[in-house]
């Protein structure tokens, strides 16, 4: 899905040039749990190529509904089925307000990674909370480094703040 090599990029291209890439849909992570793998589904019409402006949909299903049990493994919650129902409707366009971070619809091309998490954009505006939280973040982060003898790090000579 992610075709970093030249080997992996030719097999995209020809896959695109016999086959239309409808969706890719990211899971949960221990969905086999222990392989150390993070699996998807892809889905394709097959014999079809694909064309150029076909949209795909792109989807982050890593919070399933099904967690981590110790001494059980991966077990399914009362949460799984309401999650399964969802992206099915997204996946139908039986929901069109979906959040991007769950879906993405775009065109693709075989120089692209297929996973959500190329596609995704986190479009949520900042608060002022968050914002003054960074900052706060940044200047304990800066006065650390400047009382360690880093300021060097912002422009300052040793730990004195004379640049």
């Amino acid at each position: 899905m992610i075709g970093k090599t030249k080997e992996d990029k030719a097999v995209k291209q020809d896959i695109l040039k016999k086959h239309t890439l409808e969706g890719v849909i990211s899971l949960n992570k221990d969905t086999f749990y222990r392989v150390g793998t993070v699996p998807c589904i892809a889905v394709f019409t097959a014999g079809e190529p694909h064309p150029a402006d076909k949209i795909a949909k792109f989807i982050n299903f890593e919070d399933d509904g099904f967690e981590v049990k110790k001494h059980l493994g991966l077990v399914e919650t009362e949460r799984a089925k309401d999650k399964r129902q969802y992206l099915l409707d997204c996946w139908r366009g039986k929901v069109a307000d979906f959040p991007s971070s769950f879906m993405v619809e775009t065109t693709v091309e075989d120089t692209d990674e297929w996973l959500h998490s190329f596609y995704y954009y986190n479009d949520e505006i900042p608060t002022e909370e968050d914002f003054m939280n960074s900052i706060a973040d940044y200047l304990t982060f800066e006065f650390n480094m400047v009382t360690h003898g880093k300021g060097y790090l912002f422009g300052q000579k040793g730990g004195d703040g004379n640049a």
